[in-house]
């Protein structure tokens, strides 16, 4: 999916500005993160507050300011097992129509919108999406249809991310390797 959200910008496919990629468990451990992350490391660091925006720091416009900023390169929304099942849906409408919402200035003027994008976000938390609209009586169906969420229960823990010792030598590995792929890949796409 990582190396897939660069190429929505050479499709033939206006009314497609990309998807949330969501991965849910009810417990950590499952490794969300750690294989979101190593999706964006092919790109380049992968940084809190840059790429990775956690928690409570995924608020409406800084999501959006990350959507503009990032555009075809995808980025994270880690952590976000305490949004608001009205939240989530913003986001994900939000990133499925690839603009962020008209605002006005105080004189009354429209506010300068940011730069449109064409992407996928990843997202991730401990508790399903779908189940978390539901809750919230937000339109599930309709919000199901601007995500591919994957719940890892019924797939076993990743053995190796017990070990500490491989989680470092991973996280190692990832932060001296970044940026490699996609150059090759952007490489080839623009030649072919």
């Amino acid at each position: 999916a990582g190396i897939g959200s660069i190429l929505i910008a050479v499709m033939d496919a206006e009314e497609f500005n990309g998807i949330s990629i969501a991965m849910s468990s009810d417990e950590s451990g499952y490794g969300k993160s750690t294989v979101q992350k190593a999706s964006l490391a092919a790109f380049g660091r992968v940084e809190r507050n840059v790429n990775v925006l956690t928690g409570d720091d995924v608020s409406v416009g800084a999501a959006e300011l990350q959507c503009s900023t990032f555009n075809n390169v995808p980025h994270l929304f880690d952590e976000m097992t305490h949004k608001s099942g009205q939240d989530v849906s913003h986001l994900l409408y939000m990133q499925a129509n690839g603009i962020g919402r008209q605002r006005l200035r105080r004189d009354g003027g429209a506010r300068q919108a940011n730069a449109a994008w064409r992407g996928f976000a990843f997202v991730n938390g401990n508790k399903n999406f779908f189940l978390k609209l539901s809750d919230a009586q937000v339109n599930p169906e309709a919000a199901q249809m601007r995500m591919f969420e994957f719940p890892l229960e019924n797939y076993p823990k990743l053995e190796s991310l017990k070990n500490s010792a491989n989680l470092f030598e991973l996280t190692n590995s990832l932060r001296s390797g970044y940026g490699g792929v996609a150059v090759k890949v952007i490489r080839f796409v623009m030649q072919n």
